[in-house]
């Protein structure tokens, strides 16, 4: 107990050493424990020291990392909106080219009732123009056939 002690008195931190063998060694003698222990202040320090300069490599790589990351992610927001850009750009012009679809579907409709109203019309003409023809011959039939019979008559 004593022996814990005196490595508590002799600690900077006032924390609890373990004894080593060195301290064994030397019994009970408190100076000696406190020689043996600034050796290992010296190992404990150059460990912190290897610590603290490991920690500060791991940041620098982790800041790269880091950074690289963040370029990666600057890098994908624009591809992000230079895609939604040209979704954007797309959906517009599919929304021209459907009004002109409909307007081209109407002139086309247009046209087709202008053309269907012409045929009819002709059409009409057409069955007139028969009708007419077939009066005509239907009276110069008549015709010949007065003729004849007045010919026929005179003789």
């Amino acid at each position: 107990m004593e022996d814990i002690q005196s490595q508590q008195d002799c600690s900077p931190c006032g924390g609890t050493n373990l004894p080593t063998s060195h301290s064994k060694s030397k019994g009970n003698n408190v100076n000696g424990d406190c020689s043996v222990l600034e050796g290992d202040l010296g190992v404990v320090e150059q460990l912190r020291k290897e610590n603290r300069e490991l920690k500060e490599r791991l940041e620098k790589k982790d800041g790269a990392a880091s950074a690289d990351l963040l370029q990666d992610l600057q890098c994908e927001r624009d591809r992000c909106k230079s895609l939604e850009t040209q979704l954007q750009a797309a959906q517009q012009k599919i929304v021209e080219m459907n009004k002109e679809q409909e307007t081209l579907i109407g002139i086309f409709s247009e046209e087709r009732e202008r053309r269907d109203n012409e045929e009819a019309n002709l059409r009409k003409k057409l069955q007139d123009a028969s009708n007419t023809i077939e009066e005509l011959l239907d009276k110069v039939r008549a015709l010949e056939v007065m003729k004849s019979a007045s010919f026929k008559s005179n003789r």
